[in-house]
């Protein structure tokens, strides 16, 4: 089977040093589903260095140009969605329709609708009874209290040599105290759940859905049109304030038809 190169700093490559490479086996049947390289020292040094330059390079993108490459990675994800989960299905034997749930799900959810799709480690808002929520209606959704989970202790009792590392010289550390070790190994690098991004000075603008049934989809969109002024249909104030203290900007023309 083709061998499948290994993505670093936007060029796909193959093993630096190593020239080698292991085929991929499905769990269900032991066939081969792919072939990848096996990276070496050289080549985990190459990511990491271009992990820094990536991010230094994020940081200074305006928060609409940042908007639209995320968007538009959501698209993109959602037309692959079909092709990805079969990956996935084949690589560790998932159903095709968990993996579809897995491949399909974007980072943009609550930007979309103003509500995660219940896949993350949260506790349950409410009681939860065979008729369905507190009111027999709809059950709670898992919309309270991010779960505690130390993925290190997870790691650890499943047998891995597990490592907690919160910057890129500790990754490195860990790294190179576990090249030589004979067993799997888990480098846990923790991060901040829906953490906003610092205001740019820049506007972008995506606006909650006009027509829904969900309350919350509502709400927002409320609050999205209550932000802009009613004055007879003009606007004189090209920007305005997001929640999270970025600066949006609507056009004159939309400002007139909306009023």
């Amino acid at each position: 089977m083709d061998l499948t190169p290994m993505l670093i700093g936007g060029d796909w490559r193959p093993a630096e040093r190593t020239g080698q490479a292991e085929d991929v086996r499905s769990p269900y049947d032991g066939r081969v589903v792919g072939t990848v390289p096996v990276a070496g020292p050289d080549d985990v040094e190459a990511a990491l260095a271009a992990a820094e330059t990536g991010a230094s390079r994020w940081r200074r993108t305006p928060a609409h140009e940042r908007a639209r490459i995320l968007l538009r990675a959501a698209q993109l994800a959602d037309e692959r969605a079909g092709g990805i989960a079969r990956t996935i299905s084949a690589e560790v034997g998932k159903t095709i329709t968990e993996a579809t749930g897995e491949a399909s799900r974007s980072g943009l959810q609550m930007l979309r609708s103003g509500r995660e799709f219940g896949n993350e480690f949260r506790y349950r808002d409410g009681g939860l009874t065979l008729a369905g929520g507190p009111d027999g209606g709809k059950p709670a959704r898992l919309e309270g209290e991010y779960l505690q989970v130390d993925l290190v202790q997870v790691a650890r009792g499943l047998g891995a040599r597990a490592v907690r590392a919160t910057t890129a010289a500790e990754v490195r550390d860990a790294l190179a105290d576990t090249r030589d070790h004979d067993g799997p190994v888990v480098i846990v690098v923790p991060a901040i759940p829906h953490a906003d991004l610092p205001p740019a000075g820049v506007w972008w603008d995506v606006a909650p859905a006009e027509v829904s049934d969900r309350d919350t989809v509502r709400r927002l969109r409320a609050e999205y049109e209550g932000a802009w002024p009613r004055n007879g249909g003009s606007d004189d104030r090209p920007h305005r304030r997001l929640p999270n203290g970025s600066v949006s900007a609507r056009p004159r023309q939309a400002a007139s038809a909306a009023g």
